[in-house]
């Protein structure tokens, strides 16, 4: 708190201070919230991720990972992979995680397609490649924000028979989610086809001596076949990139496939979330972008099969039922070799028709899987719910579930006005941070705690309130501030010129 010698003279810094205007995004939210830009400059950010101290790393879609620290960009990047990572279309690094102990052991983990031929230009999207998981380690001396090329360690995909099919343009690797057991959670798609249906056969480049073995040849129905990365999410062992015993189809031999899969049937399972405090490990909300009709929401505990290729939403898929691959086919759900029990989502929204939704209502064309909001960081019905959104429309809804994660009700919280790749809470303050692809920018969701007088303006009404609660050395008794009203906005128990710039940035005056 800054000490001022006279209360008039507070009073006259309050105003002197009142020198740079503030503006509103474009985007339409409740009222009280707004979007504001906490880092820019970047190049089609696409993975964000915090530290526990709140520093924000950002993984450029080409493979460059920038960390942002008080709000600045560091000049020198963490790391910069880019001669490694096949960029272009929905290719490039698309997951990024801290370890949980980030302050003590500095882990970072990178998710990407590798360049099929290292260095510049990147073959076109279309070649043949595979995903792969890398840990490194930021050196001491910049507290992690560097990384320690020598501490490379490839987890999943040191050849490419180990990583992850990558066949076509898209459904490739996804995100990375850590549980509170110190498992990690690892993301990826079909990599078949999207341009119809996809049964094999189509990508004879992607299979053979240096590449996949040809039982991977069968297209989207690898999300069926548990020898295979793709169509899952997997739970892993972060130091070994092997699976965990407790895994659903462990074998005894954590570096099998199948022991590393938690969940199969799963087209493009690109965002997912954990719900803390879900159990151990926690139950996992996944955003599973859809082919022919339907985006997905759907829940996981372990073991299940979402379907795809076989169902897509609520019902049966187009075409590829009574498809005949060389084996994995829709048949063999249930059966000993794919016995994972059959789920279905609990949110799809339609392609066109809102009506076909479930619940109705709404429509999108790309799902986004979210978030779970700060308890306490949102005012109620917002506090604590978990969010997604849709990439192509902007919109952002809340799902309200019970305690074992039954559907309670959807409501829609906004339109972002840009596309959003992700969703995350800041571990700090709670609120819901996404990166804007096409803007660089890496943008916040919050609340407008300067309303001090709940009419969801921060105007000059409020700034009249604000004086009256205004604190310092000989500063009239706080008893001045009208009851009910809360002006220490950063919860320190001062009122001072911090709470201030807090209130100044909030600032929307009269509408």
């Amino acid at each position: 708190m800054s000490a001022w010698s006279r209360w008039p003279g507070s009073v006259g810094v309050l105003l002197v201070a009142w020198a740079a205007d503030t503006t509103c995004g474009q985007a339409v939210l409740p009222p009280g919230f707004e979007v504001v830009t906490v880092a820019s400059g970047f190049l089609r950010p696409v993975g964000i991720a915090f530290s526990a101290d709140g520093r924000l790393f950002v993984a450029e879609q080409r493979g460059l990972v920038w960390v942002v620290e008080g709000g600045r960009r560091l000049t020198e990047p963490f790391i910069d992979l880019r001669e490694e990572v096949g960029y272009g279309g929905e290719r490039g690094m698309l997951g990024i995680a801290l370890e949980p102990e980030f302050l003590r052991d500095r882990h970072v983990f990178l998710l990407y397609a590798v360049d099929p031929i290292y260095g510049e230009p990147d073959e076109p999207p279309d070649t043949c490649t595979f995903g792969r998981l890398t840990r490194y380690t930021g050196t001491l001396e910049s507290r992690g924000n560097v990384a320690d090329l020598d501490s490379r360690n490839v987890l999943i995909g040191e050849r490419p028979a180990e990583g992850f099919p990558i066949c076509y343009t898209s459904h490739g690797v996804g995100g990375l989610g850590f549980a509170a057991d110190g498992t990690l959670f690892v993301g990826a798609g079909d990599g078949a086809h999207h341009n119809g249906p996809d049964a094999g056969g189509r990508d004879t480049g992607c299979f053979g001596p240096n590449m996949f073995s040809p039982d991977q040849d069968i297209g989207a129905f690898r999300a069926q076949y548990l020898d295979s990365l793709a169509g899952k999410i997997l739970r892993i062992d972060p130091v070994t990139g092997e699976g965990v015993p407790s895994n659903p189809f462990w074998t005894g031999d954590g570096r099998q496939a199948r022991s590393k899969v938690w969940v199969s049937g799963l087209r493009n399972p690109f965002r997912f979330a954990v719900r803390p405090g879900s159990g151990s490990p926690e139950v996992v909300y996944i955003g599973d972008v859809g082919w022919h009709g339907y985006e997905e929401v759907s829940v996981a505990r372990g073991g299940e099969n979402f379907g795809w290729p076989c169902y897509e939403g609520p019902a049966a898929a187009p075409d590829y039922p009574s498809l005949a691959p060389l084996h994995s086919g829709c048949d063999t759900i249930g059966t000993p070799p794919n016995p994972g029990a059959l789920a279905g989502p609990l949110v799809t929204w339609h392609h066109t028709d809102a009506t076909m939704s479930v619940p109705p209502g709404y429509r999108g064309t790309c799902a986004i899987g979210g978030a779970f909001a700060g308890q306490s960081s949102y005012p109620p019905p917002y506090g604590g719910k978990y969010y997604f959104g849709d990439f192509v429309s902007g919109w952002v809804k809340v799902l309200e579930v019970d305690e074992q994660d039954r559907f309670v009700a959807l409501r829609h919280f906004g339109v972002l006005g840009e596309s959003a790749s992700q969703l995350i809470a800041h571990p700090l303050n709670g609120d819901l941070h996404y990166p804007s692809v096409y803007t660089g920018r890496v943008r916040r969701i919050r609340l407008l705690r300067g309303d001090l007088d709940g009419d969801a303006d921060v105007d000059l009404a409020d700034f009249l309130l604000f004086q009256l609660c205004f604190a310092g050395p000989n500063a009239p008794a706080a008893s001045s501030c009208p009851p009910g009203v809360t002006a220490d906005l950063d919860e320190d128990g001062d009122v001072d010129l911090v709470d201030f710039a807090f209130f100044r940035l909030s600032f929307t005056g009269s509408r």
